[in-house]
């Protein structure tokens, strides 16, 4: 069975002292009908921009993403995150766009490594100086993950119109809160509207935390990776709540 995984970044711009990667994954064949649903919840609450992380929410938004988030865990979507400390990340400081692609490696590789069935990612549409990126990010996951018992083929990297997918714009909301959470947590004081700082809170209860500026233990579900090596359980490790837990908290 064929997965898809459905990425975007936040935070790549200056004055974050964090960026972030983060992908919902779920089986090939359940990825249109999530879509469609979500499109159809969308309509029923008269949403007609594309949800942006970088936008002021208002407050059907502030509703949808989450109900949203939450849909997709429920249904058995994975969400993988990177969470890169800019500041103790040495390629970041020698070459950008590279060592950003390095990271989306990474990424790719942990989703290689936490299944099975061969997958395809999908990532947002970037202007890069190098236009074979995608390609370059399929050849060296599959170079990296090959001796290894237990992984996963990347068949195809893709770049894909936000605008065209809900669930990478959700993947941008929630991956937007994580690194808006880090940069503040960083920065102890770091501004935030009122409606992004409600995002961050309602984001953290689906996963029974108070924020999300945390890290998270390998698990099937929900998880965040602090890198590099530095940045790691700062300020704290925590585990998720199983499925059935945050259903009846």
């Amino acid at each position: 069975m064929t997965r898809i995984a459905i990425a975007d970044e936040s935070g790549i711009q200056a004055g974050n002292k964090v960026y972030g990667i983060g992908a919902f994954v779920m089986p090939a064949q359940s990825h249109a009908k999530l879509d469609q649903h979500l499109r159809g919840r969308l309509a029923e609450r008269n949403i007609t921009h594309e949800l942006k992380w970088s936008d002021t929410p208002s407050r059907p938004y502030i509703e949808f993403a989450c109900e949203g988030v939450e849909l997709l865990l429920n249904c058995g979507a994975r969400y993988y995150s990177i969470i890169v400390e800019k500041a103790t990340y040495r390629n970041w400081h020698q070459d950008r766009e590279e060592a950003f692609y390095q990271t989306y490696q990474l990424l790719a590789s942990h989703i290689a490594k936490s299944g099975d069935d061969a997958f395809e990612l999908r990532i947002d549409e970037r202007s890069d100086r190098y236009d074979k990126r995608a390609d370059v990010v399929r050849i060296i996951t599959n170079y990296a993950t090959a001796k290894r018992q237990g992984t996963a083929d990347l068949l195809d990297v893709k770049m894909i119109d936000s605008k065209v997918s809900v669930i990478l714009q959700l993947a941008d909301m929630l991956t937007g809160a994580i690194t808006a959470d880090s940069h503040r947590y960083l920065t102890g004081d770091a501004p935030l509207s009122p409606a992004k700082g409600e995002l961050i809170k309602r984001f953290a209860g689906l996963v029974g935390w108070d924020r999300l500026c945390y890290d998270t233990l390998p698990n099937p579900m929900f998880n965040i990776w602090h890198f590099p090596i530095e940045f790691r359980a700062r300020p704290r490790t925590l585990r998720v709540r199983p499925p059935g837990e945050r259903l009846t908290a």
